[in-house]
């Protein structure tokens, strides 16, 4: 993830600067370990060259950090000092040394460390850290007005405690624009990030190659009676180990009991949660035993663990508009669901995920989940049906409404057809993926294009009601109800109907196209809808039992794909060139697999075919 420059007005707004009443001007304390002055930090020429003979010096609302790398300790030191957050103390690295306004910084060019590393003898494969720090940074009991800003933190060690490279405790900081790389916890938890109460916020920051020997939570471990929240933040290649008794759970991110989070905007790849057997790894992004995760706009790529790739959920979630492919498992390639109050996936798209069990989602016994306005589709399993390779259900609750499921009307061997009643709104038609392999050839992989083709059978096929209030924006920050005006809309919510999915499709549908009829159950009324007819033209809506070919009356040479088909009905198309029909579908066509097609015959054009169980 690349992290993007800093905007002044967001930072004004979440800094108060001094005490009391927001002073219009910052008291700034200057730090570059390069300065050859007086070492007072009144400016950039008598700069500190110690970041932390700064913060002891305990005046200023800001400090500014130069380019380079400081420890909490010299060579020698002791691994207890750190780094000490405080509120009403602002402090931004990123500065090259000559700038007089905040706005001027480059984190991203002047790379600002602070590293654990007192003696600098630190060498790969997590050799001569002995004596690293053991947290590198802390924020004890401090407010949101504790600001840290455009920084590295690197190379933190913890034995047998929890919080390597930050540790946060009963604090509201806000930590943005940081890079917490390199930090390992042996036998103990939270190697990048430790928090243990209050609600700090997390905004563009990335947990990447950090390690857990041993435990949970490589990245961030977030504990009881914490609420947290993270902003477009990026967790990759994090790893917990486990071994004989212990576990490892949450490769980036583990979640205690009542410890409401939010994850808005994150990425999360190629997290490894590695057992050691005989106990499982769980949660290859994230393990969560807290109440109320929402992950909200989240993209999931190549995790792993043995149940669930990418999550394991223990207690009720909300996950919306969220992508997850390439994630592997042995159980729930995706997600394992563990938790009895329904966890809801809603706006989702699931593909190329692979288990043994459960492709995309395994739900437990004790498990209820909710699928809405989800794509379900491409996802693997050894020896089970397209459906139970998308979800499989171990004995608990699963339900689905206006998603595309693969294989969700496959009848299965020696049982009953499925009652599409029980699935409404669903459909089980492909759903189109403008590259679903995306440019390297390799489905599951990060650069799959997994957004909608035009005519897509996913388009304008949602229920708006199902999405949470507020929700205005999909995976990609695009506008989230959009009309296709080429496209049937075949989903509910008036003039602009969302898609399926975590992406909305922003085009327009060009040619002639018809929808899956609704609600596509027998026994009921049902409407067909067809779409890119000039508005007047008449379409007639044909229908057979059985796949084919027949001719088109005075259309020479144009067929349908239906064999021995039987005109439904007929009707004009309106203004916006969409024509429907309602007509009963009799009890008889239930558990029937039917047939669907229009006709232009003014143009001589067929539109696409559908297949719908009744």
């Amino acid at each position: 993830m690349e992290r993007s420059h800093l905007s002044v007005s967001a930072l004004v707004a979440a800094l108060a600067l001094g005490s009391g009443a927001a002073s219009s001007v910052a008291q700034i304390v200057y730090v570059d370990r390069d300065a050859v002055g007086a070492n007072t930090g009144v400016d950039w020429a008598n700069a500190y060259t110690s970041l932390q003979m700064a913060l002891q010096a305990g005046w200023g609302s800001e400090v500014w950090v130069a380019e380079g790398t400081y420890t909490p300790a010299p060579p020698g030191g002791s691994a207890a000092e750190t780094f000490a957050l405080r509120s009403s103390l602002g402090i931004f690295g990123g500065f090259a040394g000559h700038e007089t306004q905040r706005q001027q910084r480059d984190p991203i060019a002047n790379i600002t460390t602070l590293s654990g590393d007192l003696n600098g003898d630190d060498q790969p494969g997590w050799v001569n850290m002995t004596e690293n720090s053991d947290h590198l940074v802390t924020a004890n009991g401090v407010s949101a007005t504790a600001v840290l800003d455009g920084f590295t933190i690197n190379a933190g060690r913890c034995t047998q405690a929890s919080g390597a490279g930050l540790l946060i405790l009963n604090a509201s900081p806000i930590i943005r624009q940081c890079l917490v790389t390199g930090c390992i916890a042996d036998f103990a938890p939270a190697a990048g990030c430790l928090v243990n109460g209050g609600s700090p916020l997390f905004e563009q920051c990335e947990f990447t190659g950090n390690y857990v020997w041993l435990s949970r939570g490589a990245g961030a471990y977030i504990a009881t009676g914490t609420t947290p929240t993270f902003v477009d933040c990026l967790f990759a290649n994090n790893q917990v180990h486990g071994g004989g008794a212990a576990v490892a759970d949450g490769a980036a991110v583990f979640v205690e009991f009542d410890a409401p989070s939010t994850f808005d905007g994150c990425t999360f790849v190629n997290n490894i949660a590695d057992p050691n057997y005989p106990l499982y790894s769980n949660g290859g992004a994230l393990c969560s035993l807290g109440t109320d995760l929402h992950m909200i706009r989240c993209d999931f790529v190549a995790n792993r663990a043995d149940t669930g790739g990418a999550l394991w959920i223990g207690r009720p979630a909300r996950i919306e508009n969220c992508r997850f492919t390439g994630n592997r498992a042995l159980v729930g390639g995706a997600i394992v669901n563990f938790v009895a109050a329904p966890t809801l996936v809603v706006g989702s798209t699931f593909s190329f995920n692979d288990a043994e069990d459960g492709g995309a989602v395994s739900n437990s016994t004790n498990g209820a989940i909710e699928f809405q306005n989800s794509i379900l589709w491409g996802n693997t399993g050894i020896g089970e049906t397209r459906f139970k390779q998308q979800v499989h259900n171990a004995g608990g609750t699963v339900s689905f409404s206006f998603s595309c499921i693969e294989g969700v009307f496959e009848t299965i061997p020696n049982e009953d057809p499925p009652n599409p009643r029980s699935y409404p709104g669903c459909i089980d038609d492909s759903p189109k993926f403008v590259d679903a392999d995306g440019a390297d050839n390799r489905a599951g992989t990060a650069d799959d294009d997994l957004r909608l083709m035009p005519g897509s059978p996913c388009i304008d096929a949602a229920d708006n009601g199902l999405f949470a209030p507020g929700v205005q924006v999909d995976l990609d920050g695009a506008l989230r109800f959009v009309n296709d005006l080429g496209m049937p809309a075949r989903g509910v919510g008036g003039a602009n109907v969302a898609d399926l999915g975590c992406y909305e499709f922003q085009g327009r549908t060009t040619g002639f196209v018809l929808v899956q009829p609704t609600p596509g159950w027998a026994n009921a009324p049902n409407t067909w809808r067809a779409g890119g007819v000039q508005p007047g033209r008449r379409v007639y809506f044909v229908y057979g039992f059985e796949s084919g070919s027949a001719n088109v009356p005075h259309c020479p040479g144009l067929t349908v794909a239906i064999r021995q088909p039987v005109i439904v009905g007929s009707a004009p198309a309106n203004g916006q060139g969409e024509a429907s029909i309602t007509r009963s579908v009799p009890e008889v066509a239930a558990g029937r697999y039917i047939y669907f097609q229009a006709v232009d015959p003014a143009t001589c054009r067929v539109s696409n075919r559908v297949l719908r169980l009744f």
